[in-house]
């Protein structure tokens, strides 16, 4: 059993919660560069020292909020999912789950798309440890759907891949915009599709086929032909 934190270190726990809590508005408000460690504190009430105790300095500052806001993340999709009993609105549930908690956060998104080039590579090693984890969460919920047989049978794996790149354009389209609007249709319309496809026939892949490759398709056509002659002239 783990020991129960001390006084001192609930409070470090307290300070550093501000800290982050004060920066994502910082942040959001004035961007990265404009921001001063100085507005920071003063929000979080705290004084200038105490940012050293967690943070380096404002680079670090901002990569830890990305970790924080990436764990925040994982946590509200299982937290949404957690009492669904019901496969495929468990599935509804995480990508509302997901999408909402992009919405509520669109200031700092807007500003990590603007400012993700001042340090890539930090933010990919963010990615790919905290992004990749709440994939994983996503994973788990289509899996016991595809256990279950409410959903076909498919590679979980890439199914999460292909529902969270659908959820991604609309979020970065929202985000993109010069004006916020409400993204209920575009959860519903992701749902829709992803659960149920496009087709209008409920077997789904029937009349469907594979897209003819224009270039070789004439080439055979005028193999066939040429055929045809030769055996005439014969």
């Amino acid at each position: 059993m783990a020991d129960k934190p001390s006084k001192r270190q609930q409070r470090a726990e307290r300070n550093r919660k501000k800290l982050v809590r004060a920066a994502m508005t910082v942040f959001s408000q004035k961007g990265y560069h404009r921001a001063t460690l100085d507005e920071i504190c003063k929000r979080a009430n705290l004084a200038k020292g105490t940012i050293y105790q967690h943070f380096s300095n404002k680079k670090g500052l901002f990569l830890g909020l990305l970790d924080s806001l990436m764990t925040d993340l994982g946590r509200s999709i299982q937290e949404a999912v957690a009492d669904v009993e019901s496969d495929l609105i468990r599935v509804q549930t995480a990508i509302s789950a997901y999408v909402e908690f992009h919405a509520a956060h669109r200031g700092f998104y807007r500003l990590l798309i603007h400012e993700q080039s001042s340090f890539a590579k930090e933010i990919r090693e963010q990615f790919h440890t905290k992004y990749f984890s709440h994939l994983r969460i996503l994973e788990e919920v289509l899996g016991k759907g595809i256990k279950s047989g409410k959903i076909k049978k498919m590679d979980a794996g890439g199914a999460t891949f292909a529902l969270v790149g659908m959820c991604n354009s609309i979020i970065f389209h929202w985000l993109m915009s010069d004006k916020p609007y409400p993204l209920n249709n575009e959860v519903r319309l992701v749902t829709e599709i992803f659960l149920r496809g496009i087709s209008r026939q409920s077997s789904g892949t029937r009349e469907v086929r594979k897209p003819l490759r224009p270039r070789v398709d004439e080439q055979n056509r005028t193999k066939r032909r040429g055929a045809e002659a030769q055996r005439r002239g014969a």
